[in-house]
């Protein structure tokens, strides 16, 4: 079980952090040791860098003080700011990051096999699940993650938030090697 620890947000709508805390340590304790943000609840995208600093360090802390090990995902227009988040978050102790396509307009494969070349090929140390999401414009095909998979060993697995039953089914078939 992979779950989520939405971003509570107080007065003049500022993070609020120590109700977060508490609630990355009442999940470890009470729930899933297998923790990320910036994901489902889609906040990853509307944080400035600062706050996504402040957040993600707030987050490896607790998960770390847990003894788990921290997923954060990575939102953004701009390959440029997901390259540096990655960096910034492994300057942090991160080294398992959630993925999801740019949304700016349905890339091709040449442009998706660019994403992954500069995301986990260019952090091999990393571990990388892919939110296979319709906001991102580009639903990734099992036959497409088949490819992925053999040439990005540390993609690790596929969340995928439209998933049809007998589209999943082929991906347990096309890209065994994943978690789906």
């Amino acid at each position: 079980i992979l779950g989520t620890c939405p971003v509570p947000w107080g007065e003049q709508d500022r993070f609020a952090e120590d109700l977060f805390r508490y609630q990355v340590r009442h999940i470890l304790e009470h729930g899933t040791r297998h923790l990320f943000i910036f994901g489902t609840a889609g906040e990853g995208y509307a944080v400035s860098d600062g706050q996504f600093d402040t957040i993600t360090r707030a987050f490896a802390e607790e998960m770390a003080a847990g003894g788990a090990e921290p997923m954060v995902g990575l939102i953004s227009l701009s390959l440029p700011t997901i390259i540096e988040r990655i960096e910034r978050s492994c300057a942090m102790g991160v080294r398992s990051f959630q993925l999801s396509l740019p949304g700016w307009g349905e890339c091709t494969m040449p442009e998706i096999l660019r994403f992954f070349r500069e995301t986990c090929g260019r952090f091999p140390a990393c571990t990388f699940l892919h939110y296979n999401c319709p906001r991102s414009k580009r639903m990734i095909s099992p036959d497409e993650y088949a490819i992925l998979a053999e040439e990005f060993p540390n993609l690790a697995a596929t969340k995928n938030g439209a998933g049809v039953p007998i589209q999943i089914m082929a991906l347990f078939r096309k890209a065994p090697q994943l978690r789906h």
